[in-house]
């Protein structure tokens, strides 16, 4: 199904990630910079949650949440299978994970495009095999999960030579390779590429986790921003793969959630000193009217005067 009779000498060719140095020309094609996409992909994102997070319908989104948690199981990686496949299967994995991260930056995809990609990758490796001789193949299955990703959330889709360029020079793989791998893991997966991923339920997640609080629109978002951070990088490990997509969801939120309140905490402690500082001040000083200036001898507490 994969059949590429060119092959490559190992997949060390992308150890570094070959849209750094290599496909230029590609990338300026689909993108005006490097260095600002991170920031203008992340506001795009957080932009569109934050009027989410600010509607009401609680109703709404639990019964959402409710209805994606009994349906994610469809969309679930087999550990078992991946895992039997040798000790180099998550290295390999992660690898081509992080290429992926990377080809999704540089194209300015959303986060949804680069987590469906990796379900569809985990998916197809829990019902392929990848044999030790053919796992130069890896980059090719990386990139063609996502461009299948793309075409089910992106609205501009790069060609196909665009993706041919961004693997770079080293890997002997070409258009025609890429469009027939993507029919294959197509037809592997019984076309069923309209996933549930961990992002697809995060959103909701946070919106239950902080519907109570009397700050929940400001704390929603700055949980959910520092849970996508959380849900990037535990996209590598074994966990990701044995979770389902509410539980690494839940996960990533708890540990945001923690961080956000003890940030707040924090904030609050300092306007507090703040506050504190600036009396003080202004009583020394005499700014305040009506108020005695405090001599040198005089207490502090005894010019506290109403």
């Amino acid at each position: 199904m994969l059949c590429c009779a060119e092959n490559s000498d190992s997949l060390d060719n992308l150890e570094e990630s070959p849209s750094h140095s290599r496909g230029s020309a590609a990338v300026q094609e689909t993108s005006d910079g490097n260095d600002v996409f991170s920031n203008q992909q992340d506001e795009r994102d957080f932009g569109d949650h934050a009027g989410f997070f600010q509607g009401e319908g609680s109703a709404d989104y639990r019964e959402v949440l409710l209805a994606m948690e009994a349906k994610e199981k469809d969309f679930m990686p087999c550990w078992e299978k991946v895992d039997a496949q040798g000790e180099g299967m998550l290295e390999h994995r992660s690898r081509v994970v992080t290429c992926m991260q990377d080809l999704c930056r540089k194209l300015r995809f959303g986060d949804s495009t680069f987590f469906a990609a990796v379900n569809l990758l985990d998916r197809f490796l829990s019902v392929h095999a990848v044999k030790d001789d053919l796992r130069v193949l890896f980059p090719l299955i990386g990139i063609a999960c996502v461009s299948i990703a793309a075409k089910m959330a992106e609205v501009h889709i790069p060609s196909l030579r665009s993706l041919q360029a961004l693997m770079g020079p080293n890997l002997p793989f070409n258009a025609q390779h890429i469009q027939r791998t993507e029919m294959g893991i197509l037809s592997s997966l019984g076309w069923a590429v309209n996933c549930i991923t961990p992002y697809t339920v995060l959103a909701y997640v946070v919106k239950q986790k902080c519907a109570e609080r009397p700050d929940r629109e400001g704390l929603a978002l700055a949980v959910f921003q520092e849970a996508v951070q959380q849900l990037r990088t535990s996209v590598l490990g074994k966990e990701y793969l044995v979770r389902s997509a509410t539980e690494s969801a839940r996960a990533c939120v708890a540990l945001a959630f923690e961080g956000a309140l003890e940030a707040n905490a924090q904030q609050r402690q300092a306007n507090d000193d703040g506050a504190i500082k600036r009396n003080r001040e202004g009583f020394e000083t005499g700014a305040y009217p009506n108020k005695r200036a405090r001599s040198p001898t005089t207490p502090l507490c005894s010019q506290w005067l109403f």
